[in-house]
Formats: C-alpha cells, sequence, structure tokens
C-alpha cells in the first residue's frame, strides 16, 4: 500500500510537471515575442550588476558635489546596442562639434542625464544633433557639459566653470528636469554622493546654499566602488539570480515580487510637492535669475527649455510659467514631440523603456531647438 502511495505521488508529480513546464516555456516565449528579456549579466570585470553611467562617470568634486571623470570611455550594459560615452580631458561629453581647442564661437549645453545623454553614443546626443543642425549654416563649437543626476544649483555652478574657461561662449542652454526641483534642496537624493543644496528664506527673500563640507569619498575619486560587497548569496539565493539572467518571466516576476514587498521609491511628482512647500519654486527661479546674470555679465545669451518626451514628466510647462516670469527666454519642446512616448525614448535590453531620449528623442529634441540657436546665432555673429 505505502508502495503504491509513494507510486502515486511519484506519477503527480510527473504529470504536473508535464503540464506545467511547457506552460512556463510557452509564457517565455511569449515574453520574449512582446519584447521583454532576462536580466544583463556582468560581462566585463569593470562592470556590476548595479553599473551603470551615472556611477562609472561620478568623480567627487569640492564645488560641484561631483563631476564627470576625465577621459572616461564607458557603454551600457542595459541599453540596446550598448551605446558609448567618453569624456574629454575635463570631463565634459565629447561628441559631434566639440573640441577645447580654438577660438570659435561657443553653444553650451548644461543639465543633468536628459543632456549628457548616456542613453545614445557621443554622436547622437541632444547637442551633438544640435551641432550638425547648426554647421550648415554656422561654423561654432557645441560644448556638452551636462553631468547626470546635476539640480539647478549643480548646473548654475557648471555654467560658472564653463564660462570661466571658455570666454567664447555665445550662447548657454540649460535643459531642466522635473526631478531638479527637489534634487536642489535635498542633500542626500544621492547618497552616498553628497551634494551642494539650497534653501529659501523668506524674510529676508534670499537663496542660501550650503556647501559639502565633507564628502563621502575623498575628493576627486570616483564612487564607483564605494559601497562594499555584500555576503555571498545562499544556494536559493544564487539560483534566483542565475535565472534572472537566463528567464524573461523569471526576470519580470522579480520585479514584481520587489514592488510587492515595498521596494519602492518616491517619484518626482512626491518629491515636487513636498519640494513646493519647501520653497522648491522661488529656488528655482531665483537659480534661474542668477544663472542670466552670469550670462550678462559675460555676453553670453542664456536660454532654456524643460525635457519632453510625449507625455508631462515633471511638469514641463510649469516650469516654462517660471523662466519667463522671471523673463528668461524659453523654448518650448512640446508642440515637436507629438507621436506617443517610447517613440522617442531610449530601448533597454530587457524590452522595457528607459526615460531617456534614444536617437530619435535626441533629434527631435534638435529640432526643436535649432531654430531658436539659429536666431540667436545671427543676431551674435552678424558683425564677424
Amino acid at each position: 500500500m505505502a508502495g503504491g502511495t509513494r507510486l502515486s505521488v511519484r506519477k503527480k508529480l510527473l504529470f504536473s510537471a508535464a503540464v506545467f513546464v511547457p506552460f512556463l516555456l510557452v509564457l517565455e516565449v511569449l515574453m520574449r515575442f512582446c519584447g521583454y528579456g532576462p536580466a544583463v549579466a556582468p560581462n566585463d570585470p569593470t562592470e556590476t550588476h548595479k553599473l551603470d553611467a551615472f556611477e562609472y562617470f561620478t568623480v567627487c568634486d569640492r564645488r560641484l558635489g561631483y563631476r564627470n571623470r576625465a577621459d572616461g570611455k564607458f557603454s551600457s550594459p542595459y541599453i540596446d546596442g550598448r551605446p558609448r560615452s567618453t569624456t574629454d580631458a575635463f570631463g565634459y561629453r565629447n561628441g559631434t562639434g566639440w573640441t577645447a581647442e580654438g577660438d570659435r564661437p561657443i553653444v553650451l549645453f548644461i543639465g543633468d542625464s536628459t543632456t549628457f545623454c548616456s542613453e545614445v553614443n557621443d554622436e547622437q546626443t541632444g547637442p551633438s544633433e544640435v551641432a550638425k543642425l547648426l554647421a550648415a549654416e554656422f561654423d561654432v563649437r557645441v560644448l556638452n557639459a551636462g553631468v547626470r543626476g546635476y539640480s539647478t544649483l549643480q548646473s548654475k555652478r557648471m555654467l560658472q566653470e564653463c564660462l570661466d574657461r571658455f570666454p567664447q561662449v555665445v550662447v548657454a542652454v540649460y535643459t531642466h528636469c522635473g526631478n531638479d526641483l527637489a534634487e536642489s534642496l535635498v542633500p542626500d537624493l544621492r547618497f552616498p554622493i553628497k551634494v551642494p543644496v539650497a534653501e529659501w528664506h523668506a524674510n529676508p527673500e534670499e537663496i542660501r546654499e550650503i556647501e559639502v563640507t565633507e564628502p563621502a569619498v575623498p575628493w576627486g575619486t570616483s564612487f564607483l566602488r564605494w559601497e562594499p560587497p555584500g555576503p555571498p548569496p545562499g544556494v536559493v539565493e544564487g539560483a534566483s539570480r542565475w535565472l534572472d539572467t537566463c528567464s524573461a518571466l523569471w526576470h519580470r516576476c522579480r520585479i514584481g515580487m520587489r514592488r510587492l514587498g515595498g521596494d519602492v521609491e518616491l517619484t518626482d511628482a512626491q518629491w515636487n510637492a513636498w519640494a513646493r512647500t519647501h520653497g522648491g519654486e522661488e529656488v528655482l527661479g531665483g537659480l534661474l535669475v542668477e544663472m542670466d546674470r552670469l550670462c550678462q555679465d559675460r555676453d553670453v545669451t542664456f536660454v532654456t527649455t524643460s525635457f519632453y518626451s510625449g507625455s508631462e514628466i515633471g511638469t514641463p510647462s510649469d516650469f516654462a510659467e517660471t523662466a519667463t516670469a522671471e523673463g528668461i527666454r524659453h523654448v518650448s519642446l512640446i508642440e515637436h514631440f507629438t507621436d506617443p512616448a517610447q517613440t522617442y525614448l531610449a530601448r533597454c535590453v530587457d524590452g522595457q523603456t528607459n526615460a531617456h531620449y534614444g536617437p530619435t528623442g535626441t533629434k527631435t529634441y534638435a529640432a526643436a531647438m535649432a531654430p531658436a540657436l539659429c536666431e540667436i546665432l545671427r543676431s551674435r555673429l552678424s558683425g564677424n
């Protein structure tokens, strides 16, 4: 009797496997067919399961909090096509139309990851695509001084650096991103990185900048290896990580389980709601005025725009109102991004959409910006 019971259980297990395994295989095929893929396994000694362009390029800086490493070379393992990002001897993004040598006029771009554009190759960034459009009429250089994760305060300080270093700048473009509103106020959004932040004081009305007094790592060094490795995974976790790199279905299930377990971050909208109650809009307007004054002192035309990809990410219309209220020229991108947002965004190797521009997005950004820049350059360079 006992033997018969064991045989029955064995048959049930075999029958379940015969039904369940093909079902899982069908789901896996469907996931792949729909464009999803497994997690990316590290295939280079310099890459870890966490490493992205932000972690690779970031080095600690006393004035800026952090900046891009000089002479960097990085290919993202998470973006389809593994686009390559490189920086020059100053840490500025290489690209079409840029060289640090010479005395030709410069069109400067400052901002965060939406300016740096690590999701595309050097010659496909927004500033590079702008350079291609300007080249038909103007002999200018185009400098991409964007740094991933920068706040408006950090962008203001990068503007100051570039104006001091390159007196040939004639136009400066600041591309605002929705999360900049909170990042200028919160010192630990990029932990363990420490950054300068701004405080708004109503009486008297002024912005106070708080400096970084103690960096997370020594000045000028990388954050790449800052976090010590955790303990080696157990058998179950090790098997789960292995499946994560083999199966699109398991990868999506792990993401879902992490979310169910509360592994979520506050959204940009939640951070911005907090920032507005702590003087975020006053700080933003004040910083834009200071950036405009820096440019006026150097006879540089200051222009703003706000990241857009077909849906409101960070309320670009609110930023336009702030810039316009301060008398600063703003170029809207909204009228140019008429297709679904996914059309303009980068694709990840697992089939998901990245929240940054892909090649179509950077070209559309350039098409939106080029007419205004051409108008400014015709006026500024007409006597040359």
